[in-house]
């Protein structure tokens, strides 16, 4: 199992990239936090933005990255993809999707 966290410039784009992930079958859940504030540098200037986050939790971290790699907006989108350990309840329902 494994999780990756993405930040998306706002709730619906992050809705979006979630439902495509989930009917590729490319994550068993999805968790977004509508609005949090970033701060950044870019081209050398401090930004500070309101952005959504994804949790994403799957199976199939590569083909993830790949798909939010492929559809994110952003020309340098934030993926990060942490391996976890889940509990066995979990892990038995997320392999049997």
């Amino acid at each position: 199992m494994h999780l990756i966290y993405c930040p998306c410039p706002q709730y619906d784009v992050a809705a979006a990239l979630a439902r495509g992930l989930l009917e590729q079958r490319l994550a068993v859940c999805v968790n977004i936090i509508p609005a949090v504030t970033s701060l950044f540098v870019w081209d050398g200037q401090m930004v500070q933005e309101t952005e959504g986050v994804m949790v994403v939790k799957t199976l199939t971290p590569q083909e993830a990255e790949a798909y939010l790699s492929a559809h994110h907006p952003y020309d340098v989108p934030a993926i990060m993809t942490i391996p976890v350990q889940a509990n066995a309840a979990f892990k038995a329902w997320a392999e049997g999707i």
